[in-house]
């Protein structure tokens, strides 16, 4: 599989491959700190119910 160069207008060549597998990097982050906030939420709404 031949991987496609790309000169971005900052000099830096990157080749397809790479910005794919950061793309996914970055939504997979996205993906997880979303889950966290809402495990947060969850536990933060449980934990202050059991306080009143």
């Amino acid at each position: 599989m031949t991987a496609t160069q790309l000169k971005l207008p900052t000099g830096y060549v990157v080749t397809l491959d790479e910005r794919r597998l950061r793309a996914a990097k970055i939504r997979a982050d996205r993906k997880r700190q979303a889950a966290a906030r809402q495990w947060h939420q969850v536990a933060a709404d449980f934990f202050e119910g059991r306080t009143r």
